[in-house]
């Protein structure tokens, strides 16, 4: 807005406008494509230029009004009273091509039921009765859109205009999706719909026993997210779900990062099936990594010794071949490769649920060399069972282990032995193996090689090894020293 050096008679300035006042008259002019009203005095002294959504019109300085469209028609019978109560709600033009029109409920006055006159883009309103609708629509690409993209009615010319702007600005940047706007569409990428769907892909590959904790974080995501449109989130949505959600249900400060890590793969599964276009930033969660325990040889030699002798098998499979207790539980006699001295590690047992792949998504099968306190027995085991017997059994079944069978006896030696309620089997076996055998100088290269590891982050990089794998094992015994 350009500001007048002088102030001249009859026009009251204030901060950011210039306010015409009652004392001189004129005419009103309106031009709707450049978005502006002018004030022309009869003298012809004076025009001022003001934006007219900015402005309040005072209807006693103007005899008439004159409004020119964006097609350059010319309504001269407007009265000031008639801008004035169509701009009193603060509504303004939207330059384009896609119209506005009242609700179909709300295309007659009230009061005299006769249908509302179209003010070119200035609004709809009764004459007589200075009324208007309260619902509009708008019609583009074939469609009409009832409400915004958050599903809030149209209750208002200017809600409708500046809804109109910004269709209008997407289509201009190749951006717009119709879906966004109309309701029967939008709840396609409601996040309650699309977690929803999400469950039912992904619950077949999820671990048995991840099942009940997978079923739990989607339904925590959802009661919290609802209705929120899966195209929207930002990363300040996803902090505000960290800060209001799950710091108050969630005091571990790594379970919160968990259930958001769980959250983030459903977005990452959006984002795979084209639903958005890329994954918000993850909210930084810190807390303090608690180191995994581990024993030294003697106490592992005191565990072996500790284990009933029916059970000492499997138990020494887990210290010396340093499987999970799940691998170990799901080797069969097929995996025993005599002619190598070597076992095939493919599978694993997830709670008691036999599955043909290893833990971890990127974990791959692997051959390991057979330890050589282990060759005979696993040689024993592959002469004497058919191709699918378990190679470890339990004594009293006959069949594979369960979880609460070998954690049963491990709970009695652990407790026998007076060791930490947070020791692990899988900590005394594999961590304390690898911490071992990196102290007899094995290098990074074959641990990683040996215990089949694909994520470098639990071991740094070094050089290429040339130590033979199977006499790197063979540092490793469960036999007390004879001194």
């Amino acid at each position: 807005m350009k500001h007048l050096a002088a102030r001249p008679q009859g026009i009251q300035t204030t901060a950011r406008y210039l306010l015409p006042v009652a004392r001189p008259r004129g005419i009103i002019k309106f031009n709707s494509p450049y978005n502006r009203l002018s004030f022309q005095r009869d003298d012809g002294r004076q025009n001022l230029i003001c934006i007219m959504r900015d402005i309040k019109i005072n209807t006693e300085i103007a005899e008439r009004v004159t409004l020119t469209d964006s097609n350059e028609n010319r309504h001269n019978d407007l009265t000031p009273e008639i801008v004035a109560f169509l701009l009193s709600g603060g509504e303004c033009i939207v330059k384009g091509k896609i119209p506005i029109y009242p609700h179909p409920r709300e295309t007659r006055c009230p009061i005299c039921q006769l249908k509302f006159e179209h003010i070119p883009e200035l609004g709809y309103v009764c004459r007589p009765h200075f009324t208007r609708p309260n619902r509009y629509r708008i019609y583009v690409k074939g469609e009409l859109i009832y409400n915004d993209e958050k599903g809030g009615t149209l209750d208002s010319y200017k809600r409708a205009n500046e809804l109109l702007h910004q269709i209008t600005r997407e289509i201009k940047d190749h951006t717009f999706e119709i879906s966004r706007y109309v309701k029967c569409e939008q709840k396609k990428f409601y996040i309650v719909n699309l977690i929803k769907d999400y469950q039912t892909y992904k619950l077949s590959d999820v671990a048995p026993s991840n099942k009940a904790t997978f079923k739990h974080d989607c339904a925590l995501a959802a009661d919290y997210f609802k209705t929120l449109d899966v195209r929207d989130l930002r990363k300040k949505q996803l902090t505000d779900y960290l800060t209001d959600r799950l710091r108050v249900v969630y005091a571990n400060c790594k379970t919160q990062h968990n259930k958001m890590r769980s959250f983030m793969a459903f977005l990452s599964w959006c984002r795979d099936n084209e639903i958005i276009p890329n994954v918000p930033p993850i909210p930084e969660i810190e807390w303090e990594e608690k180191e995994a325990e581990c024993v030294d040889q003697d106490v592992r030699i005191a565990i072996f010794e500790a284990v009933p002798f029916r059970h000492k098998p499997l138990f020494a499979c887990i210290l010396l071949q340093t499987l999970r207790p799940g691998e170990a539980r799901a080797l069969r006699c097929k995996d025993i490769l005599l002619d190598k001295k070597m076992i095939y590690v493919h599978a694993t047992f997830s709670k008691n649920t036999y599955q043909e792949k290893r833990k971890g998504r990127k974990s791959k099968a692997y051959k390991q060399p057979i330890h050589p306190e282990m060759l005979e027995y696993f040689t024993l085991r592959r002469l004497s069972g058919a191709d699918e017997d378990y190679v470890f059994t339990a004594p009293k079944t006959g069949t594979a282990y369960t979880q609460d069978r070998y954690l049963d006896v491990w709970h009695a030696v652990r407790k026998k032995l007076e060791l930490p309620a947070g020791l692990k089997l899988y900590e005394a076996g594999k961590h304390s193996t690898v911490t071992l055998l990196k102290a007899q100088g094995a290098s990074d290269n074959t641990l990683m090689k040996l215990f089949g590891l694909s994520n470098v982050a639990t071991l740094r990089k070094y050089d290429h090894s040339t130590e033979d794998n199977s006499e790197v094992v063979a540092g490793l015994t469960l036999k007390k020293e004879i001194k």
